[in-house]
């Protein structure tokens, strides 16, 4: 999942700056750039730390998905080819330095949550729980269907996103609507399979954004 490969804060912070380099950078370069400093000034052992966690944890998983072009033999880092990289919406994403605000986008219920409250003023929880389950079921769900989401979401999904400072959920009233930074909310209503449709094959194709 490409919105799973942006949970982890470092790694969008690689896809970020390997984006603004017309060449590639060595992994030393780059480990030197996201432990905070020139290469002067840069912590060593941060640095070393930072270099073992690109190359063991951080650019398998964002290489093998296309968001970086990650030469392991020669150590070399730089933009990768898949055309999600140009949708703006995953580049709101990947500007996000709050963990918080991908934590909560990236479960598919939160994110039909925001889709639901997109456009639309403060909202009953009650009222929300049905319309997230009828989208879920594509009909008309059951009472128990909408008791479990609704469940669900007092406890789990709204506080999530009340957190990351994407809702204003009040529980006591039971009351909800959107909120937070406009750019965060438009890339946060986009669905997994928006991205996952577009495979690194695509490249010459246009992005369809709903």
């Amino acid at each position: 999942m490409l919105l799973e490969c942006l949970r982890a804060g470092r790694r969008r912070a690689v896809i970020g700056t390997v984006a603004d380099r017309a060449g590639a950078l060595t992994e030393r370069e780059l480990a030197v750039e996201l432990a905070g400093g020139t290469e002067r000034q840069a912590d060593d052992t941060a640095v070393r730390s930072t270099h073992v966690d690109l190359r063991h944890v951080h650019l398998p998983v964002l290489g093998e998905a296309g968001l970086v072009d990650w030469d392991e033999a020669v150590g070399t880092v730089s933009a990768g080819s898949h055309p999600v990289l140009t949708d703006p919406r995953f580049e709101a994403l990947v500007a996000v330095e709050d963990d918080r605000v991908i934590e909560a986008v990236v479960d598919e219920r939160r994110r039909e949550i925001l889709r639901c409250l997109e456009g639309r003023g403060e909202t009953q929880t009650a009222d929300l729980a049905r319309e997230v389950a009828a989208r879920e079921e594509t009909g008309d769900p059951s009472n128990g269907t909408v008791a479990e989401v609704s469940i669900e979401l007092h406890h789990v999904h709204l506080p999530k996103l009340s957190a990351a400072g994407l809702v204003e959920f009040d529980h006591d009233a039971g009351t909800v609507a959107a909120q937070g930074c406009p750019d965060c909310l438009k890339a946060s209503v986009v669905a997994e399979s928006d991205f996952d449709d577009v495979s690194p094959d695509d490249a010459g194709e246009e992005i369809k954004i709903p």
